[in-house]
């Protein structure tokens, strides 16, 4: 007679089973899902410097899927924590922002004197940026933020009429970004009056 028994006890862990995709670039939509957490338990997905970037219910199971957009963060691997605040526990996984440099600028046209705003996007975070106008390499210089962004004001100068880059260059990274600004014509003097 075998009457012989034994007894342990088994813990289930936290865990993320498949993020898709694992690289991308900001805007990009990410799906991560995971299991081992407690039943029907809220789960909060931390993305990089953003503290809640999606909440999500578990299963009866405590499985969960939820899909986020990447927002604006500094490129480069970046950690995804699916996190209960209620047991405390976590998983953890890591998604790479690929550059994706981008700038805008208002106005898109104007005469030389106007002023032009540059925001831009993308870049590495506290990366010092340079904003260059036409044939003027160096127009403003400035830093990005924690998250890669920046804005910055500039004078256009003298340039010739009609279409004029205008191009952000990290120092660092060497990424650019371009948009093109309009020069219009403008009648600075009449004389005699």
């Amino acid at each position: 007679n075998s009457n012989v028994r034994a007894e342990g006890s088994f813990v289930i862990m936290p865990n993320v089973i498949m993020l898709t995709p694992c690289y991308g670039t900001v805007g990009t939509m990410v799906t991560i899902r995971g299991n081992g957490f407690g039943a029907t338990e809220l789960i909060r997905i931390e993305f990089g410097t953003i503290p809640t970037i999606a909440v999500v219910s578990t299963t009866a199971n405590g499985g969960f899927a939820v899909t986020f957009t990447v927002n604006n963060q500094p490129m480069g691997t970046t950690t995804i924590i699916a996190y209960s605040d209620i047991t405390n526990i976590y998983a953890m996984a890591y998604f790479v922002i690929l550059p994706s440099t981008q700038i805008t600028i208002s106005p898109t046209a104007g005469i030389v004197g106007n002023m032009v705003i540059v925001s831009g996007s993308g870049f590495s975070f506290s990366e010092l940026i340079r904003i260059s106008f036409g044939t003027t390499r160096t127009m403003a210089m400035c830093t990005t933020n924690s998250n890669g962004t920046f804005t910055t004001v500039f004078t256009a100068d003298t340039q010739p009429f009609g279409s004029t880059t205008v191009k952000a260059t990290g120092i660092n990274t060497n990424k650019t970004a371009e948009a093109v600004f309009r020069i219009l014509p403008n009648i600075v003097v009449i004389s005699p009056w």
